[in-house]
């Protein structure tokens, strides 16, 4: 089986499984509760479904399956998987909160949906029943995310520790949010590459490799080999936070699901920024770093940037960090001792990180 073959397979499986542990929450508030109760998992329930990668739950089964490989019962490891979908999408709800955003996946972000849905209110009413519904939202995604692995039919020491990774997990996120938040208020001119990874590690990559463990985890997996993946799944994240950077600015709409430039608008200290503070002429960084501090960017500060960017080489050193990290990452897999199917795959993953267009 091929990688994309493998992701969809398994993307298919991880949503019908969200799909009818969503559906079943519904019920459950519908019969305990009161409607609106029973709309707000139902809108939970579309949120998820609208779209995405699943990469996090699919590397929680190739994890697992490349210790144990095929001959594996698969129901328990697919709910198991979606317990990191349920973290992933709980932070992207607080995300949007935070960076403002009105746009997710094509559709409106939790929060303004529901200031929609309150519409009738004052605006300003509207616009905090909406927030308070956003972070209702995050929070009650987290706790699934707990009750799915919980609730998946792993037992013991194994359970017990996958719980720990989940843990952990978020408590990276949390903390890669507070330095990305920090960093976009800072310098620009004072922050270096390494700011960027480590709130990159704790923020993208502490997930992509806690879902890792988490499978390997369950796997009752060596240690050696955990170490092994935790090495590849942070290069791997790095170099998908860099491409989602590149994305973020160079990317199409419709399919990154969100507004080109956003990044720009929101003065976050994305790697593109960074690389330009560091190699930009002095009167190109002092443009930039009015854009940045702008209270209204405009579609024509964010074409500048890109071909300010492109004209420099920052774009293509982005690129060549990306494309280094991957590299580490595959070294690092090629190195196990594990099934070989699921080494080919893994390797497949990284390439499809480095070259993806969403």
């Amino acid at each position: 089986m091929n990688l994309n073959e493998f992701l969809n397979e398994y993307r298919e499986k991880v949503n019908k499984t969200i799909n009818e542990f969503l559906v079943e929450k519904e019920e459950i508030a519908t019969k305990e509760y009161r409607k609106d109760n029973a709309e707000f998992y139902r809108n939970l329930r579309e949120f998820m479904l609208r779209g995405g990668k699943r990469l996090r739950p699919i590397a929680v089964i190739l994890a697992y399956k490349s210790v144990k490989g095929d001959d594996v019962e698969e129901e328990n490891i697919i709910k198991a998987s979606t317990c990191v979908e349920f973290l992933h999408n709980s932070t992207l709800i607080h995300d949007d909160i935070i960076d403002e955003d009105s746009l997710r996946r094509g559709g409106p972000t939790f929060h303004v949906l529901y200031e929609k849905v309150f519409s009738y209110l004052p605006k300003d009413r509207a616009k905090l029943y909406g927030l308070a519904f956003g972070i209702m939202g995050g929070d009650e995604l987290f706790n699934l995310g707990f009750e799915a692995l919980l609730t998946s039919g792993f037992k013991g020491d194994e359970l017990y520790e996958a719980l720990g990774y989940y843990i952990e997990a978020y408590r990276e996120v949390v903390n890669g949010e507070l330095l990305d938040l920090v960093m976009s208020v800072s310098d620009y001119e004072r922050l270096l590459i390494d700011d960027y990874l480590l709130m990159v590690r704790l923020k993208t990559a502490a997930l992509f490799e806690k879902s890792f463990l988490i499978g390997l985890a369950l796997a009752k997996a060596p240690e050696d080999i955990k170490n092994i993946f935790s090495q590849y799944a942070i290069s791997v994240a790095e170099a998908f936070q860099i491409r989602d950077d590149i994305l973020g600015l160079y990317g199409e709409e419709e399919e990154i699901g969100k507004p080109v430039g956003s990044d720009i608008r929101e003065g976050k200290a994305t790697i593109l920024v960074i690389l330009a503070f560091k190699y930009l002429p002095h009167k190109e960084k002092q443009r930039l770093k009015e854009i940045l501090l702008k209270r209204e960017v405009t579609k024509e500060d964010v074409y500048y940037v890109r071909e300010l960017l492109k004209k420099y080489g920052i774009l293509n050193k982005a690129e060549e960090l990306s494309e280094s990290l991957i590299e580490r990452a595959k070294e690092a897999i090629s190195s196990l001792e594990i099934n070989e199917d699921y080494k080919e795959l893994l390797l497949a993953l990284a390439e499809f990180v480095v070259k993806r267009k969403y």
